[in-house]
Formats: structure tokens, C-alpha cells, sequence
């Protein structure tokens, strides 16, 4: 993925739109915004993805739209993807995150060859790790806390799985970390990159992850999936993994998948060789270094 970066520091202010080429795994993308600090943070988390040139991308863009009379410095905008107007009347420190939201969409919206799930994935050996769970599981926590002990990551969002090979595809973006987990984080020391507020919807205060600072080879290959995880954190427990059952398995996976349904009947087919091909477990994530044992040895 190509990036256009400038060589001189930008502040932030709004400038005529200039344009941020990424290479994320497996999937290319141009961001375009008319406000400059929105880039310099994503040329910061993204600094090793960036491309010269796309040969196929998906555009997501950032515009200005109103400016409102008693606060001349509250400016307002729009995030459209290839387009199509996704999030209006956002401020300022909700781009980035609201950004981040517009590519996610973009990628469940495009990719129609990938089984998608909710999901925090990352390999190891050669061998892929699914952690499925809804928002608040504690997915990208432990994925962290995976990646500071030398997993491979490739997403925080999404397990985006090749209906063919049903091998998992890599898609590196950087990993959203909600206000609760920070110390957890630095705990485990991993650098937080936040110059400035950030503010998602229902988490509120968030910080992100570079990949630049824990993926040293950019150039992550599709592995198979070797082991499934349906996680659910509870604060100062021991961790458990419980093996589920073939049936129980392909429920819950379905459960949390964005795009089964597109399927029909195949969608099920797959789902059931996913798991028949996979270790499948419920891990109740306790203490963290306790509960990356415990994966380490399943896997």
C-alpha cells in the first residue's frame, strides 16, 4: 500500500486534501483529508505500510462540513469510503478512530471471498490463533499481551478467513486499545501512541497500537487456522479453556460472524470445516500473563 507523506512537520489545520497510501496485509488503501493532523498520526502508526502506488484500493475520505458560527474552531466533518458518506458531524478527535471505523466497513463491505468474524487473530509457528468474543471480551488486551511475547498479529477486529483454503488473511491494522486497559498495556511494554485525545463512541477514550513497534516483517503470509477461542474475561480469575464441542463450535462462531448469512447454506459448510480443522475452546481470560500460558501451551 503506497503513502504520500509530506517531509516537513504538519500542524493541525485544514489544508487543501492531500493523500496516505497504505499496504495493510493483504489489502490496500488511500485515505484523503483536508485536515492534516488526521495523516500525520496515521503516517505515525502506519510509518513502515506505506506504498509509492496501489494497484487496487479503497478510498477513504475525510471532508470539512460545516463550521459553526459561535465557535469559528468547531469544525464538523463527513468520512465517505469509495464514496458513500459513512459518519457525519464528527469532531476533531473522533476522526482517527471514526477513520479506523470507516475501513473496517469498507473491508466487510469488499472483501466477499473472506468469511469475516468478530475477532482478534494472530499466528505463531505457523499456525493461526482466532479469538472470538463481542466488544468489552478483553480480545484486544490479550492480543497485546500476545504480541508483546513475539506472536504474529494480523488484526484486532477481524478474523478474515479464505472460503477456498480456509486459511486466515492478514490484515495489520493498528490495534485500538480502550482508556481501561492503558496501564495494562504499558504494563507489558508496549509503546501507546496517543499525542492527542482520542474519542470512540461507546468506549470513549482510546489509544492505538503501531504495528511498526511490534511486526518487524511486514510481509505476513496466510497461515491456517490451528486453534478457535471464544473469550470472556473475568477480572481476577484463574484462566480456563474448556474445549467445546463440534456443534457448540460452529453456533457460536456463526454468532459472530459479520457476513455468514451471504452464504446460505455454504456458509454453515464452511463454518463446520473451520472447526473441524481447528482446536476449538471457551477460554474464561483471567490474569494475563497466566492466560498467555495457557495459549502458548494449547498451541
Amino acid at each position: 500500500m503506497t503513502v504520500t507523506l509530506l517531509s516537513r512537520p504538519i500542524r493541525p489545520s485544514l489544508a487543501a486534501p492531500r493523500t496516505l497510501r497504505l499496504r495493510l496485509g493483504v489489502f490496500d488503501l488511500s485515505l484523503q483529508s483536508a485536515l492534516d493532523s488526521a495523516l500525520v498520526d496515521l503516517s505515525h502508526l502506519y510509518r513502515d505500510r506505506m506504498a509509492e502506488a496501489l494497484d487496487r484500493d479503497r478510498l477513504i475520505e475525510v471532508r470539512a462540513v460545516r463550521q459553526p458560527r459561535r465557535w469559528p474552531s468547531a469544525v464538523r466533518y463527513t468520512i465517505l469510503a469509495d464514496g458513500e458518506e459513512l459518519f457525519t458531524d464528527r469532531r476533531e478527535c473522533e476522526l482517527l478512530p471514526y477513520m479506523e471505523w470507516a475501513v473496517n466497513w469498507r473491508i466487510i463491505a469488499a472483501h466477499h471471498r473472506c468469511l469475516q468474524f468478530h475477532a482478534a487473530t494472530l499466528e505463531r509457528n505457523g499456525r493461526g490463533l482466532v479469538l472470538v468474543g463481542p466488544s468489552g471480551a478483553g480480545k484486544s488486551t490479550l492480543a497485546a499481551a500476545l504480541l508483546a511475547r513475539g506472536w504474529r498479529y494480523y488484526c484486532d477486529e477481524f478474523a478474515l478467513i479464505d472460503t477456498n483454503t480456509l486459511t486466515l488473511q492478514p490484515f495489520p491494522k493498528a490495534p485500538c486499545i480502550k482508556q481501561g486497559s492503558f496501564e495494562v498495556i504499558e504494563s507489558l511494554g508496549l509503546k501507546l501512541h496517543r499525542p492527542r485525545l482520542y474519542v470512540k463512541a461507546f468506549k470513549g477514550p482510546v489509544a492505538y497500537l503501531s504495528p511498526a513497534d511490534f511486526d518487524r516483517d511486514i510481509t505476513a503470509e496466510p497461515c491456517p487456522v490451528h486453534t478457535v477461542c471464544l473469550v470472556k474475561y473475568q477480572e481476577g480469575q484463574p484462566p480456563a479453556l474448556e474445549p467445546l464441542s463440534g456443534a457448540e463450535a460452529v453456533i457460536e462462531l456463526s454468532r459472530q460472524s459479520f457476513n455468514r448469512g451471504q452464504f446460505g447454506q455454504r456458509g454453515f459448510e464452511i463454518v463446520s470445516r473451520i472447526v473441524r480443522n481447528a482446536r476449538c475452546y471457551r477460554l474464561h481470560a483471567g490474569e494475563i500473563s497466566r492466560t498467555c500460558r495457557a495459549l502458548e501451551e494449547v498451541m
